[in-house]
């Protein structure tokens, strides 16, 4: 696994809608905001991104790797208004190999990631994703990524991600 310097990543602030967001890596003490986070996702939204439970426990789980080997081979970004999570984007430093096998095998996996977005249900369709997304290519840039893909896909009934993915340059 390389060294990845954390340090090396930028935090961007913005205001929208009067309320100023920040963008920024996921820390250990966001462990409370983020099992929130989860747990306020409705029913329609788990439905489409589920790279993991949503529970306190997965919360503690991942706040507790980052800063480990199998913690740091992913890009965890928020975008946070005061203590509240109202975005969390993954982003996975390489390839996994069921779907590199399966549907990636053309890419090299030392300029590839994995991206797993998520917006909490009041800030979609507000931008906000779109300055997440932004910020999350920002960072993989800082990594060495060229290229990143879905992880997973997306669900050809959910013309709004289709829409969001298209206009973020996915194809």
């Amino acid at each position: 696994m390389p060294d990845y310097n954390w340090n090396n990543l930028p935090t961007r602030t913005l205001v929208m809608d009067g309320q100023t967001v920040t963008l920024r890596p996921l820390t250990k003490s966001d462990e409370t905001a983020l099992g929130d986070y989860f747990l306020g996702l409705s029913a329609q939204t788990r439905r489409v991104y589920a790279p993991h439970p949503f529970d306190r426990a997965t919360a503690a789980s991942i706040c507790a790797k980052l800063g480990t080997p199998e913690g740091d081979s992913y890009l965890r970004l928020l975008a946070v208004s005061g203590n509240t999570v109202l975005a969390c984007f993954i982003v996975h430093l390489g390839l996994h190999e069921k779907d590199r096998e399966r549907r990636y095998s053309h890419l090299d996996p030392d300029l590839a990631c994995m991206l797993a977005p998520s917006v909490t249900d009041v800030w979609q369709n507000r931008g906000l994703g779109s300055h997440l997304m932004a910020y999350a290519k920002d960072c993989a840039r800082v990594f060495g990524r060229q290229v990143m893909v879905l992880w997973g896909g997306v669900r050809e009934e959910n013309p709004r991600a289709i829409h969001f993915y298209t206009k973020s340059g996915f194809r």
